[in-house]
This record gives C-alpha cells, structure tokens and sequence, in this order.
C-alpha cells in the first residue's frame, strides 16, 4: 500500500520525489483480440523486474532495459474493483503506449504496459 501511494502520487504530481522503485514477481502478457475487444493474456510467471520512476521517465531492468518517456499524464480513473493511474509515454523505439497503475481493493496493484496490440502486465507484492 506504501508503495502504491508513492507511485501514485510520483505519477499524479509534477515535482515529487527523484526517484521510486519498485520490484514486480510475476508478470505475464498477451496480445489484442479484435474479436472480443480484450488482450488474451497468457499464464503468470515469476518475475523480479524492477520499475524506477523517475519524473519524467520510467526505466525498467527487464532484458531490453526499456525505458517509458512521460509525454502526459492522463486523468485518473475510478472503478468499484479498482482505480487506474496512467500516463501516455514512448518507449525507446519512440513507440507510443499506455502506462497505468492499476490498484485493486485488495491492496494488491499491478503495473500495465499497452500497446495497440500487445499488453506486459506485472504484479508487485
């Protein structure tokens, strides 16, 4: 929940902390049906992959090192199961995305990453 709340505002603010990091174990992703309009998401695995926001950019330690550009920040939604914080962003090969924090009821969160037609989903404890 601390953790949240840092990331939170971290993303909803414009001159906060330098940086905050946070650890995912487990992840999964999947690629966008145009039939039923969802991601068709695969099983979860195990991973430790470690998110660094920073205020106008997200690094991630995964194995392409990727790195998300902050190019706006994009109005909270709110839901009975859950509440999203997202951002547009680039990546590094200047691709536009969505990144959202999703929290759910349970205290628990995940952090998104959309494409058009792909999703990386990760859980953090």
């Amino acid at each position: 929940m601390k953790k949240f709340l840092i990331i939170f505002f971290l993303l909803s603010a414009t001159t906060l902390y330098s940086q905050t990091k946070v650890t995912t174990f487990k992840n999964t992703f999947g690629y966008y049906n145009n039939y039923t309009k969802q991601f068709d998401l695969n099983e979860y695995t195990y991973a430790e992959i470690t998110f660094t926001f920073y205020d106008d950019y997200i690094s991630v330690n995964d194995e392409a090192h990727s790195i998300y550009r902050i190019i706006r920040y994009l109005p909270k939604e709110t839901y009975r199961e859950y509440s999203i914080t997202s951002t547009k962003c680039l990546d590094e090969r200047n691709r536009e995305c969505k990144v959202a924090l999703i929290r759910y009821n349970d205290g628990s969160f995940s952090i998104d990453l959309l494409y058009d037609d792909k999703a990386f989903i990760y859980v953090v404890n």
